[in-house]
C-alpha cells in the first residue's frame, strides 16, 4: 500500500512538473526564436542604415550571371553613374558596420525603371537568388520578413522610387535556434531529473504520516481487541459457573455477578473514552471559549481525586492559586484536571506523592502534577500522548486503557493549550499552559 501511494505520489509530481518546464521550455523558445528574430532584424536594419545609395566599394552586377562578375583587382569605379540625390554614401560607418554582416547582401530596386543594383562583399552568397528573392520582396511591404521559398529573411524600406533591401540566408537563424533548443532540451532532462529525484525523496517523507498511521491502526486494533478480549473473557467465565449452579440462589452467586459488573464496566468506560476521542479528533467546529474559573476547577478535580489517593496509600498535595482564570470552557478545564491527577494516582506506587500546583506564569496559568517516584522510560516520553500507546510494561498492569493522556492532549488543542511531559530522577511532571483570560467575559 505504501509503495502504491509513493508510486502514484512521484507519478503525480512528475506530471505536474513535467507539464511546467514543458511550459516554461515552450516559453523559453518562444522567447528565444523572438530575441535572435529581433537580433536578426537590427543588424539588417543597420546595414540598411549604414548606406546613403549604391556604393562604389561594392561589387555591383547589373547582370545576374556569376561569371560575369569581375575579379576584385579587375574593378574600375571610374565610370560607376552618379547615385541619385539624398543617397550619399558614408564610407566610414559602411567599414565600422558591415564587419560581421559581410554574408548580408544590399540591392537597390528602381521601382520606376525596374532597374536592380546588388552589392556584397561575400563571396558566398548566390546573386541569382538574391535578385529573385529581391524581386519577390520588391512586391511586399517595407519591413522585416522571412521569405519561406528562398530560405532568406530580407528587411526593406523606401527611399523616394528606390527600394533598399538587405537579404540573408535564413539559416543562420535556424541554426541558432537549433543550438539554443538543443541547451534547453539538456537543461529540460537534467532539471526533470533533478525533480525526480527530489519527488522520490519527497514521497518518501509524505508516506510518514500515512506509515505512522497505518502503525498505529495496527497498534489500535491489536490492543482494542486485547482490552475487549480480556473482560469478555471474564463475563463469559462467569456465565459458564453461573449455567453449572442453576439451584444456586443470588446471594451465593453475588461474586461472579459482581466480577460480571466490573468487566462490563470497564468495557463501557473504554468505549466511552474511544467515543470522546473520537468526537474530540473529528470535531466541526471549534468549542466557544470563554473565561474559566481555573482555580475552582482544579479544587474541585483534588477533592474528588482524594477517595483515590487514600485507597492507594499515596498523599495528594495541592498547592492552588486564588482566582486564576484561563480561556477555556468549565468541561475542558474539569476534565483536564481530573484526568491529569487521576493519571498521577493510578501509576504513582504506595507510599508515593501527586503534587497539584496552579499557578500564574507570564500572565498564562499553568497546571503542574507532578508524580513523586513514579518514572517515564526516556524512549516512551514521545509516544504517551499515542492512542492506546503503553510502552511501560510496569504501566501496563493497571486498569487503563491508553486512552487518557490521547483525550487529555486532544483537549488542550482544542482550547489552544499547550502540554507536555517530563520525566527523570525528580519523577514526571505533566504541565498544562492555558491561554489568559484577557479580554473574555
Amino acid at each position: 500500500m505504501i509503495r502504491t501511494y509513493r508510486k502514484r505520489f512521484v507519478l503525480l509530481t512528475m506530471s505536474l512538473v513535467t507539464t511546467v518546464l514543458l511550459a516554461v521550455y515552450a516559453a523559453l523558445m518562444i522567447y528565444s526564436y523572438r530575441n535572435i528574430r529581433s537580433e536578426l532584424q537590427n543588424t539588417m536594419r543597420q546595414v540598411l542604415d549604414q548606406f546613403g545609395g549604391p556604393n562604389a566599394e561594392f561589387t555591383e552586377f547589373t547582370e545576374f550571371d556569376p561569371e560575369t562578375r569581375p575579379e576584385k583587382d579587375e574593378m574600375d569605379f571610374t565610370d560607376r553613374p552618379a547615385p541619385p540625390d539624398g543617397m550619399l554614401p558614408n564610407p566610414d560607418r559602411h567599414r565600422r558596420d558591415l564587419i560581421g554582416n559581410e554574408k548580408i547582401a544590399t540591392v537597390f530596386y528602381d521601382r520606376s525603371g525596374g532597374e536592380m543594383t546588388i552589392r556584397s562583399t561575400s563571396t558566398l552568397i548566390d546573386r541569382n537568388a538574391v535578385a529573385q528573392a529581391a524581386e519577390a520582396v520588391s512586391a511586399l511591404s517595407p519591413g522585416f520578413g522571412m521569405l519561406s521559398e528562398y530560405r532568406m529573411a530580407y528587411c526593406s524600406e523606401y527611399r523616394g522610387s528606390m527600394m533598399i533591401i538587405a537579404l540573408t540566408d535564413a539559416s543562420s537563424l535556424s541554426s541558432r535556434m537549433l543550438t539554443t533548443g538543443l541547451w534547453f532540451l539538456l537543461a529540460f532532462f537534467v532539471a526533470l531529473g533533478v525533480f525526480l529525484a527530489i519527488s522520490i525523496l519527497l514521497s518518501r517523507f509524505a508516506s510518514r504520516p500515512l506509515e505512522n498511521a497505518i502503525k498505529m491502526d495496527r497498534e489500535f486494533v491489536a490492543n482494542i481487541s486485547h482490552d475487549l478480549k480480556t473482560p469478555l473473557t471474564v463475563i463469559l467465565a462467569n456465565n459458564s459457573i453461573l449455567k453449572q449452579n442453576p439451584e444456586a440462589t443470588v446471594g451465593e452467586q453475588t461474586q461472579w455477578i459482581e466480577s460480571t459488573d466490573g468487566a462490563s464496566n470497564r468495557m463501557l468506560e473504554m468505549i466511552d473514552e474511544m467515543l470522546l476521542l473520537s468526537s474530540l479528533e473529528n470535531v466541526g467546529r471549534p468549542p466557544v471559549l470563554e473565561k474559566t474559573d481555573l482555580s475552582s476547577a482544579v479544587e474541585k478535580a483534588v477533592l474528588q481525586m482524594e477517595s483515590l489517593a487514600f485507597e492507594k496509600e499515596v498523599t495528594l498535595e495541592d498547592q492552588v492559586a486564588e482566582d486564576v482564570y484561563a480561556s477555556a470552557t468549565g468541561r475542558h478545564a474539569e476534565r483536564i484536571a481530573n484526568s491529569l491527577i487521576e493519571n498521577a494516582l493510578k501509576y504513582e506506587p504506595a507510599g508515593g506523592a501527586v503534587t497539584v500546583t496552579l499557578e500564574t506564569v507570564k500572565k498564562r496559568p499553568v497546571l503542574t502534577v507532578r508524580n513523586e517516584k513514579s518514572r517515564i522510560p526516556e524512549e516512551d516520553l514521545p509516544h504517551v500522548f499515542e492512542r492506546f500507546y503503553r510502552g511501560d510494561k510496569s504501566r501496563t498492569e493497571s486498569k487503563g486503557h491508553g486512552l487518557g493522556l490521547p483525550i487529555i492532549k486532544a483537549m488542550a488543542d482544542e482550547i489552544k493549550a499547550a502540554v507536555k511531559v517530563e520525566s527523570g530522577d525528580q519523577g514526571t511532571v505533566f504541565t498544562v499552559v492555558f491561554e489568559g483570560a484577557e479580554g473574555l467575559k
